[in-house]
């Protein structure tokens, strides 16, 4: 996934700012990005063009640039970009592992996928959509064990 956004700061100089999966290249210097969270692409890269504050922030696969407080694509005021609580990450720890368990590498998958659900939930904060999606994630990686046990 790529983006690219021209921004004009406050003294008139025009800008461009390329956001790559890893990297954010502005006005031709690379950057590399580094993920707040090991299990879901999590980033808020702060930077200033002349003296205009920009925020680049990355949530999987959703990407915008925040300039002087507000997004460019959305609109929205921009708000730091929380932490994953550690409740969410362990549940994402604990569904891939008990997928791998039950499932061998198809139920890892699954469990990875659930631990994404689990901490987009969590930075939404919805506390209670993470537990019910823990409960009926584990529900369906179970179901899906029976369903391959049936066919062995």
């Amino acid at each position: 996934m790529k983006k690219e956004w021209n921004v004009v700061d406050a003294q008139g100089n025009n800008h461009t700012v390329v956001c790559k999966r890893y990297s954010v290249i502005i006005d031709g210097q690379k950057q590399r990005l580094r993920s707040n969270n090991w299990f879901l692409q999590l980033v808020d890269y702060r930077f200033y063009l002349g003296t205009t504050e920009c925020h680049l922030v990355v949530q999987g696969n959703k990407m915008d640039l925040a300039v002087d407080g507000r997004f460019i694509e959305s609109g929205k005021e921009y708000e730091p970009l929380g932490e994953v609580p550690v409740y969410a990450t362990v549940l994402a720890v604990i569904s891939t592992i008990f997928g791998f368990l039950m499932n061998k590498w198809v139920g890892m998958a699954i469990g990875a996928g659930l631990g994404v659900v689990y901490c987009n939930f969590a930075l939404s904060k919805k506390p209670a959509a993470v537990v019910v999606s823990f409960i009926l994630g584990t529900i369906f990686q179970i179901a899906i064990g029976f369903i391959i046990l049936s066919w062995l």
